[in-house]
C-alpha cells in the first residue's frame, strides 16, 4: 500500500490558483485580436481605455457594414460590444476615416460651422445637453455658427477625438501627418 493516499487539498488549491493566475495574466498580454501590444481582444488598448482608443477609432464612428475603410477590422472580427463602432487596425486609419467624414460633411453636405458638423457627427448632442458644441467652440476659439475653412477640419478632428474619449488623443502635428501620408487635401 502506498505511504499516503490522502490528497492534500491545500496543495491542490495552490496549484489551481497559480494556473488560474497564469491564465488570467496571459489573457491581458496582447494575445487578443491584434493591435499594438495591447491587452485583451481590442485592437488599440485594454478594457480600461476609452472605447475610441480601444477601437483605434478616436471619433467613435458608428459601425456600418457598407463602409470599406482602409484599415477597418471586418465585421466578423470586430470585437466592439454590440458592434456599435468601427474598429481599425491602427489609430492612423481611424483618424483618416474621421478626416474623410469631416471633409464629406463640409463639401458634400455643405456643413460649414461647428454646430452644423457636430449635429451631424453626433445627432442629438445639442438636445442632450452634452456640451459637445460649446466644448469644440471653446477649444477652437470660434462661435458655433462661424464659417469654417476647409483647413479648420484638422483642428476640429483633434477636439472631436478629445471630447469623444475624455482625454487628449492626438495633436495638430499628428493630424497633419495623417493628411500628408494619405494625401487628404485638407
Amino acid at each position: 500500500m502506498a505511504k499516503s493516499s490522502k490528497i492534500d487539498n491545500k496543495g491542490i488549491f495552490t496549484v489551481l490558483g497559480i494556473l488560474g493566475l497564469g491564465w488570467i495574466l496571459s489573457r491581458g498580454s496582447g494575445s487578443g485580436s491584434g493591435g499594438s501590444g495591447s491587452g485583451g481582444s481590442f485592437p488599440g488598448g485594454s478594457m480600461s481605455d476609452p472605447r475610441g482608443i480601444r477601437n483605434n477609432n478616436p471619433g467613435n464612428i458608428k459601425y456600418n457594414s457598407a463602409n470599406n475603410w482602409l484599415g477597418k477590422i471586418p465585421g466578423p472580427q470586430n470585437t466592439d460590444p454590440g458592434r456599435t463602432f468601427e474598429q481599425f487596425t491602427d489609430l492612423k486609419y481611424g483618424l483618416r476615416a474621421m478626416l474623410i467624414l469631416l471633409k464629406k460633411y463640409y463639401i458634400n453636405d455643405n456643413l460649414k460651422t461647428i454646430k452644423g458638423i457636430i449635429n451631424k457627427w453626433d445627432p442629438g448632442s445639442t438636445s442632450s445637453g452634452s456640451g459637445y458644441v460649446p466644448y469644440i467652440s471653446d477649444r477652437m476659439d470660434l462661435d458655433p455658427t462661424d464659417l469654417l475653412d476647409l483647413s479648420d477640419l484638422k483642428d476640429l478632428a483633434v477636439h472631436i477625438s478629445s471630447f469623444e474619449n475624455g482625454t487628449k488623443v492626438t495633436s495638430p502635428g499628428e493630424i497633419q501627418d495623417i493628411v500628408d501620408q494619405f494625401n487628404l487635401q485638407i
